[in-house]
């Protein structure tokens, strides 16, 4: 889809693609395949039947809008969810074509954030955003062989458990897969032990260069959350209650533990020497498909 307010390679372009690819292969060659489905992103321009849906629920659809005046494009936000979630249904069965009962496959679905709609004053928005509404994302897996079927955890896992799930799937002893803070394979998730931790925190960022000062770094505990700006604002939330009023002024001791860990954990971070790398042209032009250029 391209125009001048959005640009990107439609979702059923993308399917049909996927599609064709799965074709190509062999019946017992093994695969990895990324699928990167751009739709869900502002403007918010979900086709008729799908917004029709979505406008009809405004009112009973759950979460609502954090600002009710932003009800109308959260709808359209959720109709385009919807879209994509009838993509996936028919990539599914394309799956199954090649896998009866995806017994052999791991299959993750996912968000890289989320949107929000009045948080903190930030509309259709998620780039300068640590708050819940872009943080807190779906990953639902399934396992091969359906293992673990049905489970929910309730222990905080992240995107850094997706590589060492990825190489325990494709063979990888448990013991060679990195398991660190940072880090879990979800398979840990329905043996004896579980996932082996009760409570994990988490390293936050909006870092985006354009958000200047406002840039942001946080750390999430299993209750609390503590933000500060480039330019020195803190905050700090119990973020199960509300992410409206800041406790920084009543929980002076808990701000101040929770920055020390969140700059400790920082400073603790390799320093990378980076090199500036050409790209070539189908980079470039495989980035503009997902609309990160023009």
């Amino acid at each position: 889809m391209t125009g001048s307010t959005k640009s990107f390679t439609a979702g059923p372009i993308v399917q049909e693609r996927a599609v064709d690819w799965l074709n190509q292969l062999e019946s017992e060659q093994p695969y990895f395949m990324f699928l990167h489905l751009y739709d869900a992103h502002a403007p918010y321009t979900p086709t008729p039947e799908f917004e029709k849906v979505a406008l009809e629920r405004i009112n009973s659809a759950r979460p609502a809008a954090f600002d009710k005046n932003d009800a109308t494009e959260m709808a359209k936000y959720r109709a385009e969810i919807a879209m994509l979630d009838s993509f996936f249904g028919d990539l599914l069965v394309e799956l199954e074509k090649k896998d009866p009962g995806l017994e052999n496959t791991l299959l993750i679905f996912t968000s890289d954030h989320g949107e929000c709609f009045g948080e903190g004053g930030i509309h259709y928005n998620h780039v300068p955003s640590l708050f819940e509404a872009t943080q807190h994302i779906p990953l639902v897996v399934h396992f091969p062989k359906n293992a673990g079927a049905g489970m929910r955890v309730a222990e905080t896992v992240t995107h850094l458990d997706l590589l060492p799930t990825c190489l325990y799937a494709a063979g990888s002893d448990l013991e060679s897969v990195p398991q660190d803070v940072a880090s879990y394979p979800l398979q840990l998730a329905y043996s004896p032990n579980g996932m082996g931790y009760e409570v994990r925190d988490v390293y936050l960022e909006a870092q985006q260069t354009t958000l200047g000062e406002e840039r942001l770094r946080g750390w999430r505990t299993a209750n609390y959350k503590y933000l500060i700006s480039r330019g020195g604002d803190e905050q700090l939330f119990d973020y199960n209650v509300d992410e409206v009023s800041s406790l920084l002024g009543e929980q002076l001791q808990l701000a101040s533990d929770m920055k020390a860990t969140l700059l400790n954990f920082f400073d603790a971070l390799p320093i990378v020497d980076g090199t500036n790398a050409a790209v070539s042209a189908q980079d470039e032009r495989a980035m503009g498909e997902l609309g990160y250029t023009e």
